[in-house]
């Protein structure tokens, strides 16, 4: 080897690779990342960052393979709400990503979901809601599972309860785990 020059050779491994990207320009209710395969790609990095396009509160849920059972998912929360901290256990009908208390609120969540099918999908989350001007209202992190463990991940809903909830300006990121053997 010359000086100055390094040379790998063979170097391997795992990454995180885009998979789905989409910038809001018509503010929408729903929206649907098909086209996936849990079972191949195990783990998936969601990141979103939703402006609220409804007057009023709106909250955001996601849904593998659209299903919404009710109590079908779990989580266990710890918050910092104004100046409170508080933790709480729940059951929905979907992954809890996030709130906005009014319309142009920002809220930013970053998740990562344990997709394998043969286990409880887990998902870990962090977030920031209903984030104007200088005030963050608060800060959640959140563990969730999904008791489904048989259907492999087809596809992932994410959606607002309500309408145009996911306003313009609002970013999806889906990032897929791609092992290197």
């Amino acid at each position: 080897m010359q000086l100055g020059k390094n040379r790998i050779n063979n170097l391997q491994a795992d990454c995180f690779t885009r998979v789905y990207h989409e910038t809001v320009t018509t503010a929408k209710t729903s929206m649907t990342i098909s086209n996936l395969a849990d079972d191949a790609h195990e783990v998936y990095i969601l990141r979103c960052k939703f402006v609220n396009g409804y007057d009023g509160a709106a909250n955001y849920l996601l849904r593998p393979n659209n299903v919404s059972t009710d109590n079908n998912y779990g989580r266990q929360t710890l918050s910092g709400i104004n100046t409170t901290v508080a933790a709480a256990r729940a059951t929905a009908t979907g992954f809890l990503l996030g709130t906005n208390a009014a319309i142009t609120n920002i809220c930013y969540v970053d998740n990562e979901l344990y997709a394998k099918s043969g286990f409880v999908r887990t998902l870990i989350q962090r977030n920031a809601n209903s984030i104007a001007t200088t005030t963050v209202t608060d800060i959640y992190l959140i563990g969730q599972s999904w008791n489904n463990t048989a259907d492999e991940i087809t596809s992932l809903v994410i959606l607002a309860d309500q309408t145009n909830g996911i306003g313009v300006g609002s970013q999806i990121d889906l990032y897929k785990l791609t092992r290197k053997t």
